[in-house]
């Protein structure tokens, strides 16, 4: 029985889709180039080679280059409105308002930039923490650590948890742990099969009656 689920947010509460995702790819790799002094073609070569070894391109920043500047890369990278980027969806806000069990965010930006997409989709009060980047010290998703100090907060076991990500990389060591896992994949990214998928967030009620009887409430 699932009994509390935690949801990612950038490309999982909203769709990859949306223009968000473009404007943190140009602002990631603008500000790294011009801190490394290299070309934006091999910072984005580079994030794809570390991305598996290290989990974000701030975490590589900090551990290859001792990287301080932060707060400078998080203004650098998320924007401060939303308007532009992402569209409302009152379908999102009535499926996250009727869900059945608790929830929680787990998202490798700063809680600055969860607040504030959290605030324009209208469901900042549908959770119960948002764990960011900052709380987990820098250290984010893959790193298991991040998983079993979340586990703690909430009072949940794997067993009776969902993870929903848009990472496949960022489920696996969540279902190591024998917690459940589901990929939102809604450009078919992610060819491979290894977790349930769904493409959109709207999908989600079907999906969490069919494989665990969980009925949204009207």
């Amino acid at each position: 029985m699932i009994r509390y689920i935690l949801f990612d947010l950038d490309n999982t509460l909203y769709p990859e889709s949306s223009i968000l995702g473009e404007r943190f790819e140009k602002g990631i790799n603008s500000f790294v180039a011009g801190y490394l002094g290299i070309s934006e073609e091999e910072v984005r070569r580079q994030r794809r080679e570390r991305r598996g070894e290290y989990g974000t391109t701030l975490q590589w920043l900090i551990q290859v280059h001792n990287f301080t500047e932060i707060d400078d890369y998080m203004d650098a990278v998320h924007p401060k409105r939303m308007e532009g980027y992402l569209k409302k969806n009152p379908e999102l806000t009535r499926i996250i308002r009727s869900l059945p069990v608790q929830r929680s965010i787990l998202t490798n930006s700063p809680l600055e930039h969860a607040e504030r997409v959290l605030a324009y989709l209208e469901i900042r009060d549908q959770f119960e923490y948002v764990f960011d980047l900052r709380y987990n010290n820098f250290v984010g998703k893959p790193d298991p650590a991040v998983y079993s100090r979340i586990l703690e907060v909430i009072r949940h076991r794997p067993e009776e948890t969902l993870f929903i990500d848009d990472i496949p990389g960022y489920l696996e060591p969540f279902r190591r742990m024998g917690g459940h896992a589901l990929l939102i994949d809604e450009l078919g990214r992610h060819p491979r099969r290894d977790y349930p998928v769904i493409r959109r967030i709207e999908e989600l009620p079907a999906f969490l009656k069919k494989e665990y009887g969980l009925v949204l409430s009207p």
